[in-house]
């Protein structure tokens, strides 16, 4: 029989107590209780967490039992020797026995940390993941300025904004808009069970699928597309160069160029995405074809970020998207980098992709594969653990001489390549190297995207119909 932990999660200076309960397998990594305590507490994991070992005084921050892994994050910590990764240290090897603890700290901005208490160990016979047990109230909104903001919000939740202070009223409108239904008191646990509890049946009765990495071995053999030079269509891409050329590769010396890029990146798409309606993402989750709106709360994290991001750069209303929004909301004082940063978003460009050469520490040499072109992205965590010849979807943005994404990255099967590319072109043979290239323009970038998304969203979570999808036109000229 399988063990299990009663794993208690308390945040900690806070009154009255915000807790969640749950059940997790014993031999689960960290990676996996993260999850579970993003999911139970409905944070957004926008952030690097860490789990430390258990003080009574609180937490020592040099006794670290596991940390995001670097991919999370994009970087590497450069300051520091790297810590266990949270995907390698299992449960058990820490948590073991009732009253055994530890803390996990989320978004080391804000810093919330949450007491993490093994209630009981049990033996069970049913065949299941996780389990969400209990709770009470509600954990606070993403970003809500630590403790004393929290407190602050609470304090003044249904007070009247016109008695209130400047600052206390924008804090109250911005929670509001945020998120509408939340309340200091509220937690709807039938609602959160519905998108915790694991293993769950979807819609049609299937269980829902992991996410699979492919590589290009299962579908293409060497050598991958090969470039026309007779076409004279003249591909767009980001960076580009033909595929017989090697890309312009950056030194180690240049990464914090790079780094103040990232995190100037994650500001701003962290601040698009918080600026669309409540009901942006479904309706760009329903254009590529989810017909249930609990898939939201159901889907890998991995999906729904690629969702978010294509509502931030696509989902219209009044006139304008969050991409356009953010491009015109420019400060007297804003900084030269972030005006940088912000162009390159608004010519981001997606694609389908594949990791040619990695380079650790540094980032990966890339074949987009629609536009037949190579490209070299800055990226230390994918450098790390992307091998060669994985396939994936993502938007890639060139800032300061230097190729990154725009910091989703959805891995995608040779099925999805296939059946994109054919919907391109019904002619279309991976294996001929008389072909010209293939290169769509801008206009057709949504529909392409929507494609892509539609197609590898379905294979991953069973949740639609992949024929279901809108079809993107071929090129004909």
């Amino acid at each position: 029989m399988p063990r299990f932990l009663e794993i208690e999660v308390v945040l900690r200076g806070v009154r009255p107590k915000v807790w969640r309960s749950f059940l997790l397998r014993a031999d689960a990594t960290f990676a996996y209780l993260h999850a579970a305590i993003q999911l139970a507490c409905e944070w957004q994991d926008y952030h690097l967490y860490a789990f430390f070992e258990y003080t009574p005084k609180g937490v020592d921050w040099d006794r670290i039992i596991a940390e995001a892994p670097a991919a999370a994050g994009g970087d590497t910590y450069s300051d520091r020797p790297p810590r266990p990764s949270a995907h390698q240290v299992s449960l058990d090897s820490i948590l073991s026995k009732a009253g055994d603890k530890c803390f996990y700290v989320y978004d080391y901005g804000d810093g919330w940390e949450h007491e993490i208490t093994v209630l009981s160990a049990p033996l069970l016979t049913e065949r299941l993941k996780r389990r969400l047990l209990g709770g009470e109230r509600a954990f606070p909104l993403e970003d809500s300025g630590s403790i004393p903001g929290y407190e602050e919000l609470v304090a003044n939740f249904n007070t009247p904004p016109e008695k209130l202070d400047e600052e206390a009223r924008h804090r109250q409108q911005w929670a509001r808009e945020i998120n509408p239904d939340w309340a200091p008191e509220k937690f709807e646990l039938a609602r959160v069970k519905a998108s915790f509890d694991r293993p769950r049946q979807t819609q049609g009765g299937a269980r829902t699928k992991k996410l699979r990495i492919a590589t290009r071995h299962d579908v293409f053999p060497e050598p991958f597309f090969v470039n026309d030079p007779t076409s004279e269509i003249q591909p767009h891409a980001v960076a580009g160069v033909p595929l017989d050329q090697e890309p312009s590769i950056p030194t180690a010396e240049a990464l914090p160029r790079y780094r103040e890029r990232r995190n100037m990146q994650r500001e701003l798409n962290a601040r698009m995405i918080k600026s669309l309606p409540k009901d942006a993402i479904w309706k760009c989750a329903q254009s590529i074809g989810v017909p249930d709106e609990s898939w939201l709360s159901s889907c890998e994290p991995n999906d729904l970020y690629m969702v978010a991001d294509f509502a931030a750069h696509r989902h219209t209303w009044r006139g304008a998207t969050a991409l356009a929004r953010l491009l015109l909301d420019l400060r007297p004082d804003t900084s030269p980098v972030e005006q940088e940063v912000r162009e390159s978003l608004g010519n981001a460009r997606f694609s389908m992709w594949m990791a040619h050469a990695p380079h650790p520490g540094i980032g990966v040499d890339l074949i987009d594969i629609i536009a037949v072109r190579r490209v070299f992205i800055v990226d230390e965590g994918l450098s790390q653990n992307t091998p060669n010849g994985t396939l994936f979807a993502a938007r890639l943005m060139e800032t300061g001489g230097y190729c990154m994404t725009t910091g989703c990255v959805l891995p995608v099967s040779p099925d999805t390549v296939l059946h994109v590319m054919l919907s391109i072109d019904p002619k279309f043979d991976p294996l001929d190297r008389r072909r010209k290239t293939y290169v769509l323009g801008r206009e057709l970038e949504p529909e392409l995207e929507r494609l892509i998304l539609a197609r590898q969203l379905a294979e991953n979570a069973g949740a639609f119909l992949a024929s279901d999808a809108p079809k993107a036109r071929r090129r004909t000229s």
